[in-house]
């Protein structure tokens, strides 16, 4: 295989690039040469209609070589207007999150050629650089090195030269991100269909803490987090893809919400008090697969970045019982872990209302929110349990410094709940002649066993 993608390069430097139509096929839309690992490389499709990945390959020809270092074989289906995006898999957090997929194709340091090709028969038709030549090439007012190269808008096709191909791209500042994820082309526009933007890209805001999409109706992709609909009038999920989320309110949407599922959904994007939501009655969707359940991120804060996702905040209480109001009513219950307060909201459609409050220290798992009413709407973020198996509050495991932690009436906040501790015993003497009594420490913490049988197993 790699000789044969080696012999059609060959054939390309020889005899220059054969014909391709305009919005037909996939070309490089963005190339970031960042600092330390930040590369990554888009690939856009500019046609009316999805295009099957597996009749593509990626080539990185390092230093000057005629022979691939690196290919990667692509795989999937990407949506008329949509880009796939492949970033080095020690890149920042940030481009992570932007990925479709992580590969050492993009082990480029500006001197390297990159090529996209028909894996089929292995011929290219898009290059970046000049196979077979190691320099760093000069792009506009930058390069092919510590810059991000996006690809102007009015570029309809791959180019097979390179001569041609560097005066085709818009040149940004080293660690610029903003244009990755999603592509602006003339192609789409000329198919006056709908843009298909990820989700990251849709919680990106503008000047009034909106999405810079709002009031654009839109294609995107997510798996479903919240089978429970947050209103009885509007169906209020929340999908997440790659890190991020974004919310629904949606009206007479013929579909039955499941966690795991994998859609897509074109409707448009709205705000409420600074909650990024498709809102209105969507004008399409597609359930494409199930059975993809989220898993929860473990968060220490609540910020723009938890917004809509599954999120997790360990080891907390309640700061006031009183905000525990019982059944029917929504409640907005401030919760601690000692060093910070979040707010809790537990919503009546929700079947946490009527049950008791959580006396004492307990894990709580949900969908992340916000209500904030006035613009830049950067305050107000919530955690939204979905059902009360996400208070988790018996059976987990806690250091003993948890344990001692006490309530107003210097009770430990954990008192009759069965955990799991660890600790180095200290002690050799038993202090209950009937039973056990020793105690157990942990760095600057220690707890008593006490039990009526010294046999524990």
């Amino acid at each position: 295989m790699r000789k044969l993608f080696t012999l059609a390069i060959g054939m390309l430097v020889a005899f220059a690039s054969f014909a391709q139509t305009d919005c037909s096929d996939l070309y490089f839309s963005e190339y970031i040469e960042g600092s330390s690992s930040n590369k990554a490389l888009e690939i856009y499709n500019p046609s009316s209609s999805d295009i099957n990945l597996t009749g593509y390959a990626v080539a990185l020809f390092s230093n000057g070589s005629t022979s691939p270092s690196n290919v990667l074989y692509l795989k999937g289906t990407l949506a008329s207007g949509d880009v796939y995006t492949i970033v080095n898999a020690s890149a920042s957090s940030t481009l992570l999150a932007l990925a479709d997929t992580t590969s050492s194709v993009t082990n480029f340091n500006g001197n390297d050629a990159v090529v996209l090709g028909d894996a089929v028969n292995l011929i290219p038709i898009d290059v970046i650089g000049q196979v077979g030549s190691s320099s760093v090439w000069t792009v506009g007012s930058g390069s092919t090195q510590d810059y991000t190269l996006v690809r102007m808008a009015k570029i309809k096709v791959g180019e097979t030269s390179w001569t041609n191909g560097a005066s085709q791209w818009d040149v940004y500042s080293k660690d610029e991100f903003t244009y990755f994820g999603s592509h602006t082309s003339d192609c789409i526009s000329s198919n006056s269909g709908p843009k298909t933007i990820k989700i990251a890209e849709l919680r990106k805001l503008d000047t009034l803490g909106q999405s810079i999409y709002h009031g654009q109706t839109v294609w995107t992709s997510g798996v479903v987090n919240s089978s429970v609909s947050f209103s009885t009038s509007r169906t209020h999920i929340s999908l997440q893809d790659s890190g991020w989320g974004i919310s629904t309110f949606l009206s007479n949407w013929n579909y039955t919400p499941k966690v795991g599922d994998s859609i897509s959904i074109l409707a448009e994007i709205g705000n409420f008090a600074g909650l990024a939501q498709f809102t209105g009655t969507p004008d399409s969707f597609i359930v494409h697969s199930s059975g993809a359940a989220p898993k929860e991120e473990i968060v220490t804060g609540l910020d723009e970045s938890t917004e809509s996702k599954l999120i997790r905040i360990n080891r907390v209480w309640m700061i006031d019982s009183n905000d525990w109001k019982g059944s029917g009513s929504n409640m907005d219950v401030n919760i601690t872990n000692g060093t910070d307060t979040f707010l809790m909201r537990v919503d009546k459609e929700t079947n946490v209302d009527g049950y008791s409050l959580p006396n004492g220290m307990f894990d709580v798992i949900g969908v992340g929110g916000q209500y904030d009413a006035s613009a830049p709407h950067n305050t107000g973020y919530q955690i939204l349990p979905r059902s009360i198996t996400d208070l988790n509050i018996d059976n987990y495991h806690v250091p003993i410094s948890d344990i001692r932690k006490n309530d107003a009436m210097e009770e430990s906040l954990l008192n009759g709940r069965k955990i799991t501790t660890y600790g180095i015993v200290n002690t050799n003497v038993n202090l209950n002649s009937r039973g056990l009594q020793i105690s157990i420490q942990d760095q600057n913490h220690a707890v008593t066993i006490y039990a009526s049988s010294s046999d524990l197993g």
